[in-house]
């Protein structure tokens, strides 16, 4: 079987993309695309074998691409990801998916019609060995009944919503930028997708700035068992970048925090959490996404860490949340696939 020929379309975090590419037994980075010639320099010298190109345009019509990873901003990933699926190829790409409903809607429908090809977002969360521990300890029954579950993100990267092409678009969500992390942690943990969400919004920490865009959400998803949970998004406060984790069940709870991640399974006073030994944040094993999505091209028994399926939820959510924060009423979900 032929080796699949993958495009990387920009070379931010894209780079980790060509990277994760090149080391794939099954995989050839054949071309990389980004308008910045800097980036695009850079590129070419790290791997001399991709033919480089400045327009996405003329990058999508390459002939002989079979899997296309979208890592450009966010308000190009619907045009982009639509594009290389009207093309043939499978689309990588990275979160979110898209930026308003329609768009979103447009691709499950495209590809409803187009069956074999497949998509996947970079929802790298899953990766993470002290939230697979997490699961583990929930599928094994540790916490007991699960009744709540807390997931904040804090972005720690001020910066770059005050600047750059997150300050420029004309809509920017920082639910779909960085809660969506939690939103699919929160899918991953419990095997289950909630029914409506009630959602707010400020811009505390960015006013009067060029951010024009909500920098804090907050999220509460309700489920059909009576399982809640609590998403938030921190981008404009100052915190170092961090996934907080809390875990509520009948017979315990877990923690992770700064400090460090435990199970709690006693009310006594003097009781000391067990301490969770699996690493954090455990950036090495995020390429796993990308590798298990070319596995999963290749024929291979191994499924994807993100499915299409996984992918779409985790936009469907979104947009109900950012609809919850413009309406100031619970919404329900629209699963789109």
């Amino acid at each position: 079987m032929k080796e699949l020929r993958v495009g990387v379309l920009g070379l931010g975090i894209g780079m980790r993309h060509a990277r994760t590419v090149q080391g794939h037994p099954a995989a050839a980075l054949a071309a990389l695309c980004d308008p910045d010639t800097t980036a695009l320099a850079a590129g070419g010298k790290e791997f001399p074998q991709a033919r480089l190109f400045s327009s996405p345009e003329e990058f999508l019509d390459a002939p002989d691409l079979d899997v296309v990873c979208i890592a450009s901003p966010d308000d190009a990933h619907f045009a982009q990801a639509r594009g290389a699926l009207e093309r043939g190829r499978h689309v990588f790409v990275e979160k979110p998916l898209c930026q308003h409903e329609g768009q979103t809607r447009s691709l499950a429908e495209l590809l409803a019609r187009r069956p074999e090809l497949r998509l996947s977002s970079n929802l790298v969360l899953r990766t993470c060995p002290r939230f697979l521990a997490l699961r583990q300890g929930l599928e094994q029954g540790r916490l007991g009944t699960l009744y709540h579950i807390e997931a904040d993100y804090f972005w720690g990267r001020k910066h770059k919503l005050l600047g750059g092409w997150r300050a420029e678009m004309d809509f920017y969500s920082i639910i779909q930028g960085a809660a969506v992390h939690m939103v699919d942690l929160a899918l991953f943990l419990t095997g289950r997708r909630p029914l409506a969400v009630t959602a707010l919004g400020s811009d505390v920490g960015v006013r009067g700035t060029a951010q024009r865009h909500n920098a804090f959400a907050v999220l509460l998803l309700r489920f059909a068992d009576g399982l809640s949970a609590k998403i938030a998004a921190h981008g404009g406060c100052e915190h170092p970048h961090f996934h907080r984790v809390a875990a509520y069940g009948e017979r315990g709870v877990f923690q992770a925090e700064l400090a460090g991640a435990g199970w709690i399974g006693s009310s006594e006073p003097e009781a000391s959490p067990e301490p969770e030994a699996a690493a954090y944040p455990g950036r090495e094993e995020r390429g796993l996404v990308l590798a298990s999505f070319l596995d999963a091209l290749r024929g291979s028994a191994v499924q994807p860490l993100v499915s299409q399926a996984d992918s779409f939820a985790a936009m469907s959510i979104c947009h109900a949340a950012d609809r919850s924060v413009a309406t100031g009423q619970e919404c329900p979900i629209e699963y789109l696939c």
